[in-house]
């Protein structure tokens, strides 16, 4: 497991807890976990996670991502009893911080309706898949008037 020498350098000083540093983090881990590289994803995400719990709180948007990455990893890695509970968990600090129709709070949704099908849990599916198709045309005629 290789992962570059600038990262492991910021995760061993100060500047590991710099807000752009944790986003670069998230994002090498992500791609990391795209390009099939699950174990380096996890350990970064893992320590990333921990960083931003205690520097930006539990409740912090950067946090809820890097949770929602990693129950993705999970999810993807098979490790369902692993992602089932952190979707949750981050589902419902987004529901309560962010609200029922943040794009965060949609993409944990959607992140467990995933993880349900998977699982061939197909009811639960489509029970939140359900909520999700109002709550997403919403979104995106919002950006629609914005012009984007």
């Amino acid at each position: 497991m290789t992962i570059p020498a600038t990262v492991v350098g910021a995760l061993r000083d100060d500047d590991a807890e710099h807000p752009e540093t944790l986003l670069s983090m998230n994002a090498l881990a992500e791609l990391y976990s795209n390009q099939g590289r699950s174990d380096e994803a996890e350990l970064l995400l893992l320590k990333t996670l921990e960083i931003k719990k205690r520097v930006l709180g539990e409740e912090h948007p950067q946090t809820l991502r890097a949770m929602t990455i990693l129950s993705n990893l999970y999810s993807k890695q098979g490790r369902y009893d692993e992602a089932e509970p952190l979707y949750l968990e981050t589902l419902e600090i987004s529901k309560r911080v962010l609200g029922e129709e943040h794009p965060a709070t949609l993409w944990s949704k959607n992140g467990l309706v995933d993880l349900y099908v998977k699982q061939g849990r197909y009811e639960q599916a489509e029970s939140i898949r359900r909520e999700l198709r109002p709550e997403f045309r919403k979104l995106v005629e919002a950006v629609e008037r914005r012009g984007g």
